[in-house]
């Protein structure tokens, strides 16, 4: 009995599959509704800011929402269609070290694996992070969790905590998204 390789390379992919969690690549897309999110972090953003960097920026939407004086840098895994974004992969240590006034998180956190070492990352290049997580408060269920691609599984207090560990004060939360923590950190400049 001859057995193809075109038949049996699909059941070795489905056999490797087992066991990992879920890499949120294979099922990306973007809901509409994200963008009353990404609205009420650009209300966050002062109006002192000169330059804003939008991790994990998707499709781009916060770009439109910011006044034309304020630089748009966007940051990506991939090329995003009609953007200049910059490409990184968090989660292989890739990170945009330059000076930014405001970074900007909106539905990522939750796809990076060492995320204490990715609030080092961002709290090295700014004084005030915005940003949204889906914390273990309103998803408990870590298989549910998994499922949805996301890779770590921290409370909102254990976020926050990551934050103030760096010297970054809490300057504003937000629970208006069901299921979202939107919260402002600002560095703490007194010591």
């Amino acid at each position: 009995m001859e057995v193809s390789l075109r038949r049996i390379i699909p059941l070795i992919k489905r056999f490797i599959r087992v066991g990992r969690p879920r890499d949120w690549r294979e099922f990306e897309y973007f809901d509409e509704t994200w963008k009353e999110r990404t609205a009420l972090m650009a209300q966050l953003i002062g109006v002192n800011s000169k330059n804003v960097m939008d991790l994990g920026c998707g499709k781009c939407w916060l770009k439109d929402m910011l006044p034309t004086d304020v630089q748009y840098i966007g940051v990506d895994y991939k090329p995003r269609e009609g953007a200049d974004n910059i490409i990184c992969d968090f989660n292989a240590g890739e990170f945009p070290r330059f000076l930014v006034d405001v970074v900007l998180c909106s539905g990522v956190l939750e796809y990076i694996i060492d995320l204490p070492g990715f609030v080092d990352e961002i709290t090295a290049v700014t004084d005030q992070v915005i940003l949204s997580y889906c914390g273990t408060d309103f998803f408990q269920d870590l298989t549910y969790r998994e499922s949805l691609g996301w890779r770590n599984h921290f409370s909102n207090l254990g976020l926050i905590s990551l934050f103030l560990k760096k010297d970054f004060l809490l300057a504003g939360v937000s629970l208006e998204i069901p299921g979202n923590i939107i919260a402002k950190f600002i560095k703490c400049r007194i010591k």
